[in-house]
């Protein structure tokens, strides 16, 4: 088996301070020191560590949006700590609630243009017969 990370070591000399590389890998420091501190207190990530893990994946509040590398952050602690059976469910349902919820520019791409294009199909046959349409008889 691969040997595993150790969590309590990074190489942070290159990326700014907002971020912490690890492996090559970047990180937002915030939710790795979070998970740090939490696998120095008591060697498991508990619930109420948990829930302060996740309050640093949103910016500046509440209403901020998850990113890419907050939820690759949480994923990282997930793989590399101990966590208590209900911090990990809480975290795991976290990562659904967000992942779910954001889109690769693709995929976005690709949802637009179906909207548009079933907005145009709905537009072309559901509209009321002109009179120059209309059969003679």
């Amino acid at each position: 088996p691969a040997a595993r990370h150790n969590p309590t070591r990074g190489n942070s000399s290159s990326m700014s301070t907002y971020y912490i590389q690890i492996d090559g890998e970047k990180y937002k420091r915030t939710i790795i020191n979070a998970g740090r501190d939490a696998v120095k207190s008591g060697g498991v990530i508990s619930q109420a560590e948990a829930a302060i893990i996740l309050k640093h994946a949103y910016g500046g509040g509440p209403n901020d949006k998850v990113t890419q590398i907050e939820l690759k952050s949480i994923k990282y602690l997930l793989s590399n700590c101990k966590w208590t059976e209900a911090a990990r469910r809480e975290a795991k349902s976290f990562l659904a609630q967000h992942s779910s919820t954001g889109m690769t520019m693709p995929l976005a791409l690709i949802v637009i243009a179906i909207v548009c294009a079933l907005g145009a199909w709905r537009m072309m046959y559901n509209s009321p017969v002109s009179d120059s349409h209309e059969s003679i008889g």
